[in-house]
């Protein structure tokens, strides 16, 4: 009885936050200039790099921050930027530079949680892991989900890429970790429904309650993996969100603690070309 009134009083809560912030979310989407404030330096095509002038530089366990970009369409920076005081950051995911397998080609992948689209279900491409398209964890190819990315109208909705990169390579074991469990769970799947799972998971762990590893939304995934590969302390990571990977350690908000000599540096806008 009581796990049933919990999971009702979750529901309920999951409700009044979607319900609390259209109002805040049209006149966020109505202040552009607001959202492209990242660490303090405002999107500038001019001066920006651009994907294809760092994806040399890209290394497993480096992470791409997006605003704008939302697979889940929770609309969740809303509560990022107006309760949490956090970077409004609407997707995370990791960085892996893998060899060829499974019939995909060598090259950069991203591991990342998103919902499938049924009128779009091959939008990023095969999962690595799979060999087939996939949705919830996923490790698709970076250059198809950049092609994607790049192929949004931006007056549909603001677009912001930016890379996080580990401030050290990882040792051939630690990405050999990482790998481990991304192959462990690939093809779990996104918090359903997605009108209201993430949300009602993410309250739960801001709660206290770590939820199991059936399925993910972006940011749960890309904590736990970087968990379950030993690289950082334990959290909840249910409680995890996008901006939480924007933060500096000594932040209040902070969840991120390595336990390896390691950091994120510095977070860099790019542009998707």
């Amino acid at each position: 009885m009581k796990t049933k009134q919990f999971k009702l009083a979750l529901g309920l809560l999951a409700l009044v936050i979607l319900h609390l912030f259209p109002a805040t979310a049209l006149a966020a989407n109505s202040d552009f200039a607001s959202l492209k404030q990242i660490e303090g330096d405002t999107i500038n095509p001019a001066t920006d790099s651009t994907y294809s002038q760092v994806k040399d530089k890209l290394k497993t366990g480096d992470l791409l921050l997006f605003v704008g970009f939302d697979p889940a369409g929770i609309g969740i920076i809303y509560l990022e930027m107006d309760i949490l005081n956090i970077k409004p950051f609407t997707h995370v995911g990791i960085v892996f530079d893998l060899p060829a397998s499974n019939g995909q080609p060598a090259g950069l992948y991203f591991w990342q949680a998103a919902p499938g689209d049924p009128n779009d279900p091959d939008r990023f491409g095969p999962d690595y892991i799979k060999g087939v398209p996939s949705d919830g964890a996923q490790m698709v190819s970076l250059d198809s989900l950049m092609a994607y990315v790049k192929a949004i109208p931006l007056d549909t909705e603001p677009m912001i890429v930016t890379v996080r990169p580990l401030e050290k390579a990882l040792t051939s074991q630690e990405e050999a970790d990482l790998l481990h469990y991304a192959r462990t769970v690939s093809g779990r799947s996104f918090s359903y429904p997605t009108d209201g799972g993430m949300v009602v998971d993410y309250v739960a762990g801001a709660a206290g309650k770590q939820s199991g590893n059936e399925s993910f939304f972006c940011s749960k995934l890309a904590s736990q993996t970087f968990y379950e590969a030993g690289l950082i302390e334990e959290v909840i990571t249910n409680s995890v969100l996008p901006g939480h990977f924007a933060i500096t350690p000594d932040n209040p908000e902070n969840k991120i603690n390595f336990t390896i000599d390691n950091q994120f540096g510095q977070i860099t806008p790019i542009w998707p070309y």
